[in-house]
């Protein structure tokens, strides 16, 4: 805005100083310096001067505020109106800025609700597209399962997709008892020609045909030894075998593996032999400068023999091998026995008394069936002689007073067990001989008139409730006997095989005929030998090469084996769990480490177990569980640690054969199939 001109200043004219400058102005000099006295006309004349040119000034004034207001207020009229036109200006401005933020703002959510409406759309597509590749996926899985289905249908059980089973395989308790000798089965062990509802057994008494008396009940002490949980009594069981021969009355000669019996591996105890296993006796008096031991204990004093036991065995309780020493004394007739033949042999010249020999033989008269105990007037009866008496060594215990040495007593001898034995026959019960008459079955002939040696084991290894338990639990002693029951029976089969050559016809074996026919200079020590076991004898060489020749023509006719199947004893089954002995309770040990027997203190359930489980695997086999089985071909062993195991070749058919590289193929849905295996039992290596 344009300044208009400035406003004059207010206020009140000093007219003296008017006059004085007027006065200068005209007449050169000041107004006292005019001869000191202005005329009164003069001053007059100015005044009225003075006082027209106030009035001028002040309506000039006047004229100049009214101009100076006039132009003020045009100045503000226009200052107002330019304020109005910017304010104006500034409000279109702020509309225009309002239309384009609103037509932007409208553009943009346009845009959004385009974009929105877009992504919506597409959404829907995607939807819709992804329930239609769902819909067909879902009916490609549905299809895929259906042929999947289908082809599992097709595939034997075996070849399947492994799911974990909702129950396991069972045997089922040990409760079944057979009707004529009460032994306890597992319903599996039946014979095949008896039902589920009336079974009948043969392997523990052959349908009654054998018929043996329970063993005595043992004396308190040895019970509570191996029945307890004191630490007394473990300690007893973990060392039974050393007990047991700090007691007995004949030595074991036989070749023991040490690495597996001392425990160098892992897992449980195993008594393995190398080897013939044999009992043998000396004489009863000691050859000088040696110590006492076995049944030259028995005639000694009793803390004479105490000590000498003791200090053969150092690690042994002496407490307790005092009171075991009491108890054999007070129980075992064949101390007395003992102790008596040695008087004999006393009281015979000093001259006769290093030939002498007693001979302890059964009663001509005694029925062998009976098992009660045997007594010096009852069962056995002592004749001293020179030992060139006929005596039947099966049936005669011969004793020598110094000279002779070490003898082997005969397997057969019915004091064969008792006399080693005797933690598990304290009271002497007699083992097997062979007069042990068989009972006829009604309606028929039995097959021999005397129970084998293996009948009558088979017969006391198998459990009965009304009988005493305690030969089961004899821990490591009674795998031991179980070993030299087998050593025994092996060595009857020998010796039936070295007496009846020509029963068997060993002339047929023209091995060594066609050698020295075909040979020239042969030795005859690698060509042959004077003995031929024949092929019926398990484990011989006929034998085990029948074996390979059936398993090779069965290989010839079926082609290679499609599956190689090996299957393991597994000491914790519930079956044989189950069927283990309990301890009674220790009071004052709460902690006790142990409840119940381990697998390894009862080899024969383990067996049983094993070989009925083997026996529902191949059933199930030849039911189609792999496929179709045209043969199969397997070995039973046992491994360094006692537990036994199978390897099974299987043969399949042509048809399951055929389809196996399929169900093996990348792309194959049934590639990542796993072959499960039944839970399933012990027979000689055997081809099918």
């Amino acid at each position: 805005m344009a300044a208009g001109p400035p406003a004059p200043m207010e206020g009140r004219v000093n007219w003296q100083e008017r006059l004085e400058y007027g006065f200068q102005q005209r007449h050169g000099g000041p107004l006292e310096d005019q001869n000191n006295a202005p005329p009164q006309q003069f001053i007059m004349g100015r005044w009225e001067t003075y006082a027209e040119e106030e009035r001028r000034h002040a309506a000039h004034q006047h004229n100049l505020r009214l101009q100076n207001d006039a132009q003020r207020q045009i100045d503000h009229d226009r200052e107002t109106l330019q304020h109005q036109a910017r304010m104006a200006e500034l409000q279109r401005q702020r509309e225009m800025e309002a239309l384009q933020h609103q037509a932007q703002q409208d553009e943009l959510q346009r845009q959004q609700q385009h974009q929105r409406d877009m992504e919506a759309l597409e959404h829907q597509n995607n939807v819709a597209q992804q329930q239609q590749m769902d819909q067909q996926a879902e009916a490609e899985r549905t299809q895929e399962a259906i042929n999947n289905n289908q082809a599992l249908a097709a595939l034997p059980k075996a070849c399947r997709p492994y799911h974990d089973p909702t129950q396991r395989f069972s045997m089922g308790p040990m409760s079944v008892k057979c009707p004529h000798c009460h032994a306890l089965h597992f319903k599996s062990e039946r014979l095949t020609n008896s039902s589920n509802i009336r079974p009948r057994f043969g392997i523990c008494c052959l349908q009654g045909q054998i018929q043996l008396p329970p063993f005595s009940e043992p004396p308190q002490l040895l019970r509570q030894l191996l029945t307890s949980s004191t630490p007394r009594a473990r300690n007893f069981r973990e060392r039974i075998r050393q007990y047991n021969c700090a007691f007995a009355f004949t030595s074991v000669a036989v070749k023991v593996d040490e690495a597996i019996l001392n425990g160098a591996r892992a897992g449980p105890y195993s008594f393995k032999i190398h080897g013939g296993l044999y009992h043998s006796m000396g004489t009863l008096h000691p050859q000088e400068g040696r110590r006492p031991s076995y049944a030259q204990l028995y005639i000694y004093d009793e803390q004479a023999a105490l000590a000498a036991r003791n200090i053969h065995n150092p690690n042994l309780n002496h407490a307790l091998m005092a009171d075991l020493q009491d108890m054999l004394i007070a129980n075992n007739p064949l101390v007395p026995l003992y102790k008596q033949a040695y008087q004999i042999m006393q009281e015979t010249p000093p001259e006769l008394q290093d030939n002498v020999r007693v001979s302890i033989v059964m009663q001509p008269g005694d029925d062998p069936r009976r098992y009660n105990l045997p007594t010096a007037n009852d069962v056995a009866a002592i004749i001293p002689g020179s030992g060139e008496e006929d005596v039947n060594e099966h049936r005669g215990i011969i004793l020598r007073h110094k000279n002779g040495g070490l003898k082997t007593i005969s397997h057969l001898n019915l004091l064969y067990s008792p006399l080693h034995y005797v933690m598990l026959f304290p009271k002497g019960d007699h083992g097997w001989h062979t007069k042990i008459d068989i009972v006829q079955p009604e309606g028929g002939s039995a097959r021999s008139k005397y129970v084998s040696q293996r009948c009558y084991y088979a017969f006391r290894l198998h459990p009965r409730p009304m009988e005493p338990s305690d030969l089961f639990r004899g821990g490591r002693l009674f795998q031991q006997y179980i070993v030299d029951a087998w050593a025994s029976i092996e060595q009857s089969e020998l010796n039936w095989v070295r007496h009846n050559q020509k029963t068997i016809r060993a002339d047929l074996y023209d091995g060594l005929r066609d050698a020295l026919r075909g040979v020239q200079g042969v030795d005859l020590g690698q060509m042959g030998k004077r003995i031929v076991l024949p092929a019926s004898h398990p484990g011989s060489a006929r034998h085990m090469y029948q074996l390979f020749q059936d398993s090779m023509a069965i290989a010839r006719h079926c082609g290679k084996p499609d599956i190689f199947l090996t299957m393991t004893a597994n000491p914790n089954w519930a079956e044989v769990q189950d069927n283990l002995l309990p301890y009674e309770p220790d009071d004052d040990d709460p902690d006790q480490r142990e409840k119940n027997q381990t697998a390894s203190d009862r080899p024969d359930i383990v067996a049983r177990v094993f070989a009925q489980k083997i026996k529902a695997m191949l059933k199930d086999i030849k039911d189609g569980v792999f496929g179709d089985v045209h043969g199969y071909v397997f070995t039973v062993e046992f491994q360094k640690r006692g537990l036994p195991h199978i390897h099974l070749l299987i043969f399949l058919g042509d048809l399951t054969r055929s389809a196996m590289p399929l169900m093996l193929t990348p792309s194959s849905p049934l590639r990542s199939l796993t072959l499960w295996l039944i839970p399933c039992c012990m027979r000689p290596s055997q081809s099918a």
